[in-house]
Order: structure tokens, then C-alpha cells, then sequence
């Protein structure tokens, strides 16, 4: 079940359209909404004594904070329009992908925006969704850094390959998966055909969900471009998909297919690790 939802606010033009997602997610499970705002302060290096930090926090902080208090405006403005019962807003500080890593752990579902490309380098880390999805312990919701996505689950395109991390995210997905008009489990064979296909759908259809099932042969190389074709002809609102890679801390390697997936989505993404 999906009670405890988090979505991660930010200064990015994309945000308004996350947060109205994670609110119709709210509404429609009768869940708890937390949004949550990291301020984002320099860190100094090592060498650097006290006195050069605190004049960074200075000079950055009370931006930071003008722009978190222009977040929650927005998210109380939605969560009630919305209708939005049980609504939480939190703001911490420090390094934004590991703080929506703290407060994710303890949440059903991290709702967070993908990176956009397009927007100038900023002068402190962003967050990276794909740090998120591998430490967070549970299931992401990637939403692209372009578009509307009012809601989101109602004809779904899971991404099937057989393994461990694609099972977890269609079983973390199955509060949404279950509500679904449409669900289509699609697999994209290329040296060798996928494991376990009727078995998953035949799993899916025990659990109520609406099931098909279609196969492609393709290179690994087309697999990415395969899936979002796919997913345009089925009027797709949501991919769920595994993901595959380790931490930052561990020297961050992702499959070629997650990588791209999370750079260039124009559908929200749920994955799982």
C-alpha cells in the first residue's frame, strides 16, 4: 500500500507539475504527503578554515531559503487544491541527493525530478535521481524536467528483462499496477530470450491487473529507443522498470539502458534497485 509518499521540491521549472503528481498520488491512496526542501549550502574544502564556510553559508543561505519558503507556497497551494488531507512540509540542509536519500528510506515512494540537462550548471550539486534509487531502499518516481503529469498509472509499460531488480520494481509497483485500465509487459529479446515472461504476466493477473504481453527483437543498443517507441504507441502515462547500477560512494556504473532511460524520459519513470 502507498501511505507514506515524499516528493522532493526544488527551484526548477518543473516543479509545480511534480508536486500536482504527487498530490493526485496522495489524494488517490489516502496518503501522507511529505514535500521536503534541502537547502543546498557550499561545503569547504578540507584545508579551508571555519570562518571561509561560514562566510559561504552567509552569502548563499538566505536565497536558499527564500526559495524554500517559495516551494511551500506552491505545495500548499496544490496539496489543497488537490484536497490533500494529511500534508507534512519539511526543509533540511546539506547535500540534496543525500538528504532525499534520509528521508526517502521512510517513505513507500520517493517522487523526485529528473536532471535537466538544459538548465545552467549550478553552483551546487544537484540532485541525482539515479543515487536516490539505488540507496533509498524502496521504490522512485522520476519525473521528467519537461511537461505536465497530472497523474500518472493508468496504462502502464513495464520494462521486463528477467531479473531481480525489474521483479522488485513490478512488486513495489503493484499498488499503482493494480488500479491500472492498461498494463502492458513488454521485453525486448537480444542475444537470448527473456526469462520468466508468462510466469510474470501469469503473477500480474493474479493480482487483478490487466495484462499483456508484447516481445521485439532488437540490438542492446536499440533497446532504450525500442522502449519509448513502445511506450508512445501504448499512450503510456508511467514505465516501471528495474534499475541497475551501485552507490555514488562505490563509484557509480548504471547499466546503459537505466542511464538513459533517467536522462531522457519524457514520461514519468517508477524504478527499483
Amino acid at each position: 500500500m502507498l501511505k507514506d509518499l515524499l516528493v522532493v521540491a526544488d527551484d526548477a521549472a518543473g516543479c509545480s507539475s511534480r508536486l500536482t503528481l504527487a498530490a493526485s498520488l496522495a489524494r488517490r491512496y489516502d496518503a501522507h504527503l511529505t514535500g521536503l526542501y534541502v537547502l543546498r549550502v557550499p561545503v569547504a574544502p578540507e584545508y579551508a578554515g571555519s570562518g571561509i564556510l561560514d562566510r559561504l553559508v552567509r552569502l548563499y543561505l538566505p536565497e536558499e531559503e527564500r526559495k524554500a519558503a517559495d516551494a511551500r507556497r506552491t505545495f500548499e497551494e496544490i496539496t489543497a487544491r488537490c484536497g490533500v488531507v494529511k500534508a507534512e512540509w519539511r526543509v533540511d540542509r546539506g547535500d540534496a541527493t543525500e538528504q532525499a536519500i534520509v528521508h526517502a528510506i521512510h517513505a513507500d515512494l520517493a517522487i523526485v525530478g529528473q536532471v535537466d540537462p538544459s538548465r545552467p550548471a549550478p553552483t551546487m550539486p544537484p540532485l541525482l535521481p539515479e543515487d536516490v534509487i539505488v540507496a533509498a531502499g524502496g521504490p522512485v518516481l522520476v519525473v521528467p524536467a519537461k511537461g505536465r503529469f497530472g497523474a500518472v498509472g493508468t496504462r502502464v509499460l513495464i520494462a521486463w528483462n528477467g531479473s531481480r531488480e525489474a521483479a522488485r520494481a513490478i512488486h513495489d509497483a503493484l499498488p499503482i499496477l493494480s488500479g491500472a485500465e492498461a498494463v502492458m509487459v513488454f521485453t525486448v529479446d537480444a542475444d537470448r530470450k527473456v526469462p520468466g515472461t508468462p510466469d510474470i504476466v501469469r503473477h500480474l493477473q493474479r493480482h487483478g491487473v490487466k495484462t499483456a504481453v508484447e516481445r521485439i527483437r532488437a540490438s542492446e543498443e536499440d533497446v532504450v529507443a525500442q522502449l519509448f517507441l513502445r511506450a508512445g504507441t501504448f499512450r503510456a502515462d508511467l514505465i516501471v522498470m528495474g534499475a541497475y547500477g551501485h552507490s555514488r560512494t562505490r563509484e557509480l556504473v548504471l547499466g546503459g539502458a537505466t542511464r538513459d532511460v533517467l536522462q531522457t524520459a519524457s514520461i514519468p519513470v517508477l524504478m527499483s534497485h
